[in-house]
């Protein structure tokens, strides 16, 4: 029995959940560990870091249901449902909490009550599509059809003649999903988000930082329509196994790590702590504190987002050659 659709298309978004709720949780730790900032009281600085951890490793249980949900293991359907009604409530809540403190939150100066009712909805909306996504999978893996496509998992008959009269046998329909096509399957989801981002770019009118370099105008909306483009073509490739794509997507890899690489040049690091001042300058509120370096120091953010860069950058290329059969049939 092979592997229902529906069954693949949670695992891809709960990997990309749990790729990028591992990273933030990971960045939270650090901030609150060895970042000083009045944002976190001294006496809370403790029950903060312990909540972080323990979201990062509830995001990293949620990384072990993705791959046991592509190998279709029994326990991997409850775990999804289970975390599934866990999103369902937690984002029920929020979603109904922003909308019921909207109406005390002061308006910033500047801003005209319907532009905060405009903020509070997106929110909401924001929340309700996760509690969506959490009732479809407390839902769709409780299915007749899908319980018994994680139950035959191990019901395998490879000698169907020494079943009794009107006995049903299943048969494998193939080797299980390896952990390394796992990790391609989720970064082309990835590269699809990415391309979703792109765009958003453009509209918010913020300029590029590429190699040290500040790039707008229509140099910008040329780089930004190259990168949707490659994005696209690689997200499909790595998915129907093209040749091509699997050379692209090693281009990809050189690129960032040049691209990572490039801030260790002396001047560009003060170049784009600088372009990240002034754009969080430019969407700060208006009447709120400008930022400033006292308040966040992004010297550990920088850091440590360089090093998850180029552990996912490690752990994709070695999916590429891993699975390298899969794109030229060796």
């Amino acid at each position: 029995m092979r592997r229902p659709v529906g069954v693949t298309v949670a695992a891809v978004i709960l990997g990309i959940m749990a790729f990028f709720g591992a990273a933030l949780m990971l960045l939270a730790l650090v901030f609150s560990l060895f970042v000083h900032s009045p944002l976190i009281a001294r006496a809370l600085r403790p029950m903060v870091a312990a909540a972080n951890a323990l979201g990062l490793c509830f995001f990293l249980y949620c990384g072990w249901t993705v791959v046991d949900l592509f190998r279709v293991r029994r326990w991997a359907r409850i775990s999804v449902v289970v975390i599934g009604a866990l999103m369902f409530l937690t984002s029920a809540v929020a979603a109904i909490g922003v909308l019921m403190v909207r109406p005390f939150v002061p308006l910033p100066p500047g801003t005209s009550p319907a532009q905060m009712s405009h903020v509070f909805f997106a929110i909401a909306a924001f929340y309700s599509l996760f509690c969506l996504v959490g009732l479809w999978w407390v839902v769709y893996f409780n299915l007749a059809h899908v319980r018994a496509a994680f139950s035959a998992s191990r019901l395998i008959v490879t000698h169907p003649d020494i079943l009794p009269p009107g006995g049903e046998a299943i048969f494998p329909s193939g080797a299980a999903t390896s952990g390394w096509r796992i990790v391609i399957i989720v970064w082309a989801a990835l590269l699809f988000c990415g391309v979703l981002g792109l765009p958003v770019v453009l509209l918010m009118h913020a300029p590029l930082f590429l190699f040290g370099a500040t790039i707008a105008g229509p140099a910008e909306a040329g780089l930004v329509l190259l990168f949707v483009a490659v994005e696209i073509y690689t997200g499909i490739g790595l998915l129907r196994k093209w040749r091509a794509a699997w050379y692209v997507a090693l281009l990809w890899q050189v690129y960032s790590v040049v691209y990572f690489l490039a801030l260790l040049i002396p001047g560009v690091e003060s170049r784009f702590v600088a372009y990240e001042r002034q754009f969080m300058t430019q969407w700060s509120l208006a009447g709120t504190t400008p930022y400033s370096a006292p308040l966040i120091d992004l010297g550990p953010f920088m850091v440590l987002g360089m090093i998850l860069g180029g552990v996912v950058v490690v752990v994709c290329t070695i999916a590429l050659f891993a699975r390298k059969e899969d794109y030229f049939g060796d």
